[in-house]
Order: C-alpha cells, then structure tokens, then sequence
C-alpha cells in the first residue's frame, strides 16, 4: 500500500512539474517573439533613418527621367549624361 501512495505521489509530482515545464517554455516563445518585434522595428533613430529624405520627384533628372538615390547621385548623372544642358 505505501509503495502505491508513493507511486501515485511521484506521478503527480512528475505531471505538476511537465505542466511548469510547458507554461515556461510558452513563457520563453511569447518573449522570444516579443523581443524579435523590438529589433525588427529598431531605434527610434534607425526608424527615421528609414524614411526617405528625399521625394522621387526631387531625385529625378529632368532631363531623361533617371531616378538617383540621393542629390549627389542626380548631379553626378547630370555631369555625366548632360554636361552640355
């Protein structure tokens, strides 16, 4: 009879720990993913970074519609491509 009690007790014992076991796990997964959003998304210096500086209009040669990255590409092209305009 003792070793039953003993047997069931462990039993228990082993599934109470299993079930701390799985809410950790899904604890880790949930601040994983939490953390993952926070480098995706960046500094706040990073994000404004991102945004453009320049309009596609601003960036484009009047000339032959070439779109450069930053002014000094738009210059540089027009040196090149135009020097006579």
């Amino acid at each position: 009879m003792a070793i039953d009690t003993v047997r069931q007790a462990l039993v228990q014992e082993r599934d109470e720990l299993r079930a701390m076991i799985n809410s950790a796990q899904q604890d880790l997964k949930r601040i994983e993913r939490a953390l993952a959003a926070l480098k995706d998304e960046g500094s706040p210096r990073q994000r404004q970074a991102r945004r453009p500086k320049y309009s596609k209009e601003q960036l484009t040669c009047d000339v032959c519609g070439f779109v450069a990255k930053a002014p000094q590409g738009l210059a540089a092209h027009k040196r090149r491509a135009h020097p006579a305009d």
